[in-house]
């Protein structure tokens, strides 16, 4: 398990961390080969990024000798930048020239709100509102390089008091992808305190928390040392594959822990016969949950997007070594491990204040076809339902009002 955390997180071949978006799309499709052949005979169209600013009157002179000023420096200091547009840089910086005369300068700006081009694209129609429009680079693909260049244009647009908001695909993606980022850091230490006060809350003993907490850990590092191994980044899909072991992990220790009472409950049985017997008689059921779980997982490797693949590829393998890492390190701790206390044993084994199914077995046998009609009329709605499922969906469909990308 050490040369597995070394592999994973600290040699040359460690974990990398790569959410750009460019990963979902599929390797062999016609749309993305029709969009491919688009590319190359025109040009892409997810390389703008529109920067929209709000001041007190963006066509006064103070103004166009700041947005000149940020225009320039945009061009220039900003490595990946191919183009800037803005109000500064019409007719080659000549548009509004610092030559004119007063009348002849309002009379430029108010002409521009005429432009056929012009008006809502640098400038709104009624005039409040600039724009800079930015053309990126072809070789800005990829998360972190489209984060450089936004963290540059960023600390430009700084240097002015003026409201900006940001816009265009760069912007979504390079966005979106850090809100994900964000979230992981999150959820994932989140998810493993719930799975810690659920077995703390089953079991009330700390040796039941540790255990579980000992096998999904070990599982979790060598599963790292395979993605480091195979190449496969942390992206926006395997990072889901650390909560479901977390998940699937937790429910086979939470599997063996209750069998493991119910099996030294009867008084004068050691600790060894009780393990002995946990294995011989939940050893195989556990298996083969854990084994069509794993196919199931190992189906998504049919699909064309190379991350899926890899997500189910890992996914199932990881599955199978939390089975063998809980059925192998938890029985033999345990046989160190201090018995229960009979007060454990009772209220986990009785039921008295757990989590009995007795009353669901008395209200199933007292109400069959009720619950067949009510399931068959489940069954029917969900098939109604899934009649209407849209499946042309997009990745950033789930922005919705009150996001901060969504507001900005």
């Amino acid at each position: 398990t050490g040369l597995f955390f070394w592999t994973a997180f600290l040699s040359d071949t460690r974990l990398k961390v790569d959410f750009s978006l460019e990963q979902m799309f599929p390797e062999s499709d016609p749309e993305k080969d029709t969009y491919d052949s688009f590319i190359e005979e025109f040009n892409r169209e997810d390389d703008k990024i529109l920067l929209v600013y709000d001041c007190d009157n963006p066509t006064s002179r103070s103004n166009i000798a700041k947005i000149a000023e940020l225009t320039e420096m945009m061009e220039l200091d900003v490595e990946g930048v191919e183009d800037v547009i803005s109000l500064s840089s019409i007719g080659n910086g000549d548009y509004f020239s610092e030559e004119l005369s007063e009348e002849e300068w309002n009379l430029r700006a108010q002409d521009l709100l005429q432009h056929p081009i012009y008006p809502n694209l640098i400038i709104s129609r009624d005039g409040k509102t600039g724009a800079v429009l930015i053309d990126l680079e072809n070789d800005i693909v990829g998360q972190d390089a489209r984060t450089e260049v936004l963290n540059k244009l960023e600390s430009i647009m700084q240097t002015v008091d003026w409201e900006w908001h940001e816009a265009g695909i760069p912007v979504l993606r390079t966005r979106y992808v850090d809100l994900v980022s964000k979230e992981r850091m999150i959820f994932i230490p989140l998810g493993c305190a719930v799975v810690f006060l659920i077995l703390l809350y089953i079991f009330r003993q700390l040796s039941c928390v540790v255990l579980p907490g000992l096998s999904i850990s070990i599982t979790l590092v060598w599963v790292s040392a395979l993605m480091a191994f195979l190449g496969i980044s942390i992206n926006l899909i395997s990072y889901l594959t650390y909560i479901l072991i977390l998940i699937i992990g937790c429910s086979n220790c939470i599997h063996i822990l209750m069998k493991y009472h119910e099996c030294i409950s009867p008084d004068g049985v050691t600790i060894k016969e009780a393990i002995r017997r946990v294995i011989k008689e939940l050893g195989g059921a556990l298996f083969l949950t854990s084994f069509t779980t794993a196919i199931g997982f190992f189906s998504l490797v049919m699909t064309n997007i190379k991350i899926t693949r890899e997500f189910g590829l890992v996914l199932g393998i990881g599955v199978i070594l939390m089975f063998i890492v809980a059925i192998i390190t938890i029985p033999i701790i345990l046989l160190y491990v201090p018995r229960p206390e009979k007060k454990h044993i009772d209220r986990l084994i009785n039921h008295s204040d757990s989590f009995s199914v007795d009353k669901i077995e008395l209200f199933t046998r007292k109400y069959p076809y009720e619950i067949v009609v009510i399931s068959i009329l489940f069954f029917i709605l969900s098939g109604i339902g899934l009649q209407k499922v849209d499946y042309n969906t997009s990745i950033l469909d789930d922005l919705r009002p009150g996001n901060s990308i969504y507001d900005n």
